[in-house]
C-alpha cells in the first residue's frame, strides 16, 4: 500500500511540475503577445547617402499587428500579419500590407512589396512601443507609437456579466 501511494504522490507531482513549466510564455511570446492591437503616433524617416545625412519625412502613423492566436496562453504565437497607414502632410497617404515575426527578441517585418524591416533597439509593452527600423539602403526610421485598441480584449471579455452591466449594447429604435 505504501509504495502505491508513493507512486501515486510522485506520478502526480511530475504533473504538476509539467503543468506549471508549461504555462509560461517565452520572451518572444511576450513581446508578440504586447505587439497585438493598434498603434498610432508618429514615424521619421532619415536618408543617408555616402557623403552622410540627405533628408528626411515624418508620418502620422497606425500600425497594426495581427497576431496568430489571441489568448495569453496561446503557445508559439510569434506571428502574424499587419497594414500599416502612413499620413506625411503635403505627400499623401500610403497605405501597405506585411506580415511580421518575432525570433530572438529580433523583430522582423516582411512587407507585400517584399521589402524587408528589422526593428531595433525597440521597447515594447502593453501601452508604448517605439524605436528604430532599419530598411536598408541608407535609410532609418525612428518611431514613438502608443496603443489605442487592443484586438482581443471584448472577444474574451463578457461584458454581460458584470454588475449593473448593459442587456443589450444596441438602440431601440420605435416608430
Amino acid at each position: 500500500m505504501k509504495k502505491i501511494c508513493t507512486y501515486t504522490m510522485m506520478a502526480l507531482m511530475a504533473v504538476l511540475t509539467m503543468t506549471t513549466f508549461s504555462s509560461c510564455m517565452t520572451e518572444d511570446e511576450r513581446i508578440a503577445y504586447d505587439l497585438s492591437g493598434e498603434w498610432e503616433g508618429y514615424m521619421g524617416e532619415d536618408y543617408y547617402s555616402y557623403w552622410g545625412y540627405e533628408g528626411g519625412r515624418d508620418y502620422d502613423t497606425v500600425i497594426r499587428f495581427y497576431r496568430r492566436g489571441y489568448s495569453t496562453y496561446t503557445r508559439g504565437a510569434t506571428s502574424g500579419s499587419g497594414e500599416q497607414i502612413d499620413y506625411a502632410s503635403g505627400y499623401g497617404s500610403r497605405y501597405r500590407y506585411f506580415t511580421w515575426s518575432v525570433y530572438g527578441g529580433e523583430i522582423r517585418l516582411t512587407y507585400d512589396t517584399g521589402e524587408v524591416v528589422y526593428i531595433y533597439e525597440y521597447s515594447v509593452s502593453s501601452t508604448r512601443f517605439y524605436g528604430y527600423m532599419d530598411c536598408g539602403n541608407y535609410k532609418e526610421i525612428h518611431f514613438d507609437l502608443r496603443k489605442t485598441t487592443d484586438f482581443d480584449w471584448d472577444y474574451y471579455y463578457d461584458w454581460s456579466k458584470q454588475p449593473n452591466a448593459l442587456n443589450s449594447d444596441s438602440i431601440k429604435i420605435t416608430k
